[in-house]
C-alpha cells in the first residue's frame, strides 16, 4: 500500500515506507515496522504505545543535579538549548546555568505525567 507509515527501529518516529533513513532521527531505516492500526487496536493506541517517552523524573533529576551542563536538555532530544545552557553557564561563570536548570528541573518534577509528556515530548517547548 501506497504512502503507508512506518516506525523507526531506534526513536520510533514515523516515517513513509520507502524512506531509507528517519525523518526524526537520521539514522538508517532497516527493521522498521508497517502502521497497521487494525492489528494494535487503531491509530489512537498506536500513537501511545510506538514511540519511546522520557521520564520526568529523569529530566528533572538531571536538571538539577548536572544542570549548567544542560544534560537534561540533551536527554530531552533538545540540542541547540542544551547548548545554550552550557555557554550560559560558561559566560556567566556558572552561577546562571545552574539557576535556570533548578527551576526547570523544579517545574518537571511538580507537574503531572500527562502534562510532562505533552508540554516537553509532544509540543516540544524548549525553556521553562
Amino acid at each position: 500500500m501506497e504512502g503507508s507509515i512506518v516506525y523507526c527501529p531506534n526513536c520510533g518516529g514515523e516515517s513513509d515506507e520507502g524512506a531509507r533513513f528517519c525523518n526524526n532521527c537520521g539514522k538508517a531505516m532497516s527493521g522498521a515496522g508497517k502502521f497497521e492500526p487494525e492489528a494494535v487496536g487503531g491509530p489512537e493506541h498506536a500513537a501511545q504505545h510506538s514511540r519511546p517517552t522520557k521520564s520526568k523524573v529523569a529530566a528533572g533529576v538531571l536538571a538539577i543535579v548536572l544542570g549548567g551542563l544542560g544534560i537534561h536538555k540533551f536527554y530531552l532530544g533538545y540540542v541547540l538549548p542544551g547548548i545554550l545552557l552550557i555557554i550560559i553557564t560558561l559566560v556567566t561563570c556558572g552561577i546562571v546555568g545552574p539557576i535556570i536548570a533548578l527551576i526547570e528541573g523544579i517545574l518537571y518534577l511538580t507537574m503531572t505525567d500527562e502534562a510532562f509528556h505533552e508540554t516537553y515530548v509532544e509540543d516540544r517547548k524548549d525553556w521553562f
